[in-house]
């Protein structure tokens, strides 16, 4: 029986073509991505090898190229360009579009993240000529601190403090063989399951589910422990994320997830499936739709065959038949790297074995004689990686002025 609804809409995964890419050394011409990670508002630049399949780019020390949307301390654009400037605590990013549209839109979700002292400055008419030449020196915009670069979370704040030692603790949560020592004050507010339970006059709970996969509360003894049927990295997921600490399941895209091999990859996405299920059963949306935007940003990064459908048949298992977000998501996927399944015979003869999967890609190709094919948003032709990094040549610096986000 399927387990619950992870979300009735998946949005694709977000990034923007580009042209060329230039920081700190390194240096790529023709055609890659700046790709963003939802759950850690993260920016990194991709390679395309096709439309399912991605590669995050690396400097040749094998440093991945990426940045957060934190450390950007201020962009520079035109009206009549399509390149970007950016300013981070250590280097400079320079970026060109595809169109100004493109460029306009980076910009916008770029502000939206980044903290309250960014800044958007627009290049005077009479420096259009000096800005898409060279590289701007924009340092004396901002703080180059070298502090800002790193995400350091203190050890001792009061979430943080109260999850790592249990301090307080007014409930045990049980999952497998390990126990986790937890705050109602903590878990109540961010989780409608929890809030019911720790009503006045529950002193305890354990929990019945239904036939649409949702939690509900079934009073017993007083132990003040209760166990959950999810596996142990799951609840612990689950819980760590409501004391906002940072899980290593939904960790850097970038940093974490993209060196990791093929196996490991398989595993990491399978376990953010379970969590979205988990988060929906528990009502704790926030995080369900973390979980469901990290799976749907991370699946381009996932090169095995294999790997995809065995994604797509655990995905039908868990999920209800009326679930419009992570089903589509998935067959979308399956569908469009099927020439890449059709030639592994252990990925092939998965797929033919399981009939739901072939009815769901049925589906998909009726729909797509009626309504045309689905290209995936933002799509490049594939990207070569540069061989031999460059430095962006140095330029002079050139007077701007404040303007609004393009």
């Amino acid at each position: 029986m399927a387990a619950a609804a992870v979300g009735s809409v998946v949005k694709s995964s977000i990034s923007w073509p580009l042209l060329s890419f230039s920081m700190d050394g390194f240096f790529a011409s023709g055609s890659s991505e700046v790709k963003l990670d939802r759950a850690t508002s993260e920016f990194g630049l991709v390679y395309k090898s096709d439309v399912t399949t991605a590669a995050v780019a690396a400097f040749s020390d094998g440093a991945t190229v990426y940045f957060k949307a934190t450390w950007a301390v201020a962009a520079a654009f035109s009206t009549s360009s399509t390149k970007v400037v950016l300013v981070l605590p250590k280097c400079q990013a320079d970026m060109v579009f595809y169109s100004y549209d493109t460029a306009a839109a980076f910009i916008r979700t770029l502000k939206s993240l980044a903290t309250t002292s960014f800044i958007v400055l627009e290049v005077q008419p009479n420096e259009i000529g000096d800005f898409c030449r060279k590289s701007l020196n924009l340092e004396k915009y901002g703080p180059a601190s070298s502090n800002q670069f790193s995400m350091v979370i203190d050890p001792y704040s009061t979430l943080h403090r109260l999850w790592s030692t249990g301090e307080w603790s007014d409930l045990t949560v049980v999952a497998g063989t390990k126990e986790f020592k937890v705050h109602r004050s903590v878990l109540c507010p961010r989780s409608k399951f929890f809030e019911a339970a720790c009503r006045p006059g529950f002193t305890v709970f354990n929990l019945h589910v239904d036939e649409n996969g949702k939690a509900h509360v079934k009073k017993e003894a007083a132990t003040g422990r209760t166990r959950l049927e999810e596996d142990e990295v799951t609840v612990e997921t689950l819980l760590g994320s409501l004391y906002a600490v940072e899980m290593p399941i939904i960790g850097s895209m970038f940093t974490e997830f993209a060196p990791k091999n093929e196996a490991e990859k398989s595993v990491a996405m399978h376990v953010l499936v379970k969590l979205s299920i988990a988060c929906d059963k528990y009502d704790v949306t926030q995080l369900k739709h973390k979980a469901v935007d990290a799976f749907a940003d991370r699946l381009e990064l996932v090169k095995d065959p294999e790997t995809i459908v065995a994604l797509a048949d655990f995905i039908h298992e868990s999920c209800p038949e009326d679930d419009a977000g992570m089903r589509k998501l998935i067959i979308d996927h399956l569908q469009l790297s099927l020439p890449k399944v059709m030639k592994m015979v252990a990925a092939k003869n998965l797929l033919m074995a399981n009939d739901e999967l072939l009815e769901s890609l049925l589906g998909r190709f009726t729909d797509m004689l009626q309504n045309g094919p689905a290209t995936p948003d933002g799509s490049s032709p594939p990207a070569t990686p540069p061989t031999t990094p460059e430095r962006p040549r140095k330029s002079r610096r050139i007077s701007l002025r404040n303007a609004n986000t393009p």
